[in-house]
């Protein structure tokens, strides 16, 4: 009985000093950017059909939930260049423990912070800067997003909600999901309407 105690408090030990091990060498050192920005980059380059540049890509741990920060994300239309999106930071927030049970990428929350941001919202639609994702936030099953809360952060938004037109300066608010409707908890805001 002793040896399998022993066996299970040395297995869980290896196991914590691994997790450790990997929190404190993802956190601190450039080794995330340098084995997976690319990868990453090329990914969601063929996901999204646009270029994505970033700056620099780190990791962040909250507990056991990592989070992906692209530093200085900036989307262009493959076509003539143009900037579709530029945000100085851009996180994605992660659930471990969900993502095991569940078999797949379970992402928590996206976060963009100092983004100029237009957003359309019409006929079921969902537009963010001329990108339609209206299929990323549906109520599939196995929807990726289906869950995500959206935080925006420092930044300028311009809003068609059903042709009523609303502009916001330096706002921070989260989009998120409750049962089966969206909810926007604002943080703080100057509004202006525009007719």
């Amino acid at each position: 009985m002793k040896k399998i105690i022993s066996s299970i408090i040395f297995i869980f030990s290896i196991a914590l000093l691994s997790i450790f091990i990997t929190i404190l060498v993802s956190e601190n050192s450039s080794i995330v950017s340098y084995l997976y920005k690319d990868k990453i980059v090329k990914e969601v380059e063929k996901k999204i059909s646009l270029n994505v540049n970033i700056n620099d890509l780190g990791v962040k741990w909250e507990g056991l939930n990592p989070q992906l920060i692209f530093d200085a994300l900036s989307l262009y239309s493959k076509k003539d260049k143009r900037v579709i999106l530029k945000s100085d930071s851009f996180i994605v927030d992660f659930d471990s423990f969900d993502s095991i049970r569940k078999q797949r990428l379970v992402i928590k929350e996206v976060d963009f912070i100092k983004t100029n941001l237009n957003i359309i919202i019409n006929d079921n639609k969902f537009i963010l800067n001329e990108i339609d994702l209206s299929e990323l936030f549906s109520v599939k099953k196995n929807n990726i997003m289906t869950q995500t809360r959206l935080r925006i952060s420092q930044s300028k938004l311009f809003l068609n909600y059903l042709s009523n037109e609303y502009s916001f300066d330096n706002i921070s608010f989260v989009l998120f999901k409750k049962r089966d409707s969206y909810k926007i908890f604002l943080h703080s805001l100057i509004m202006m309407i525009i007719n």
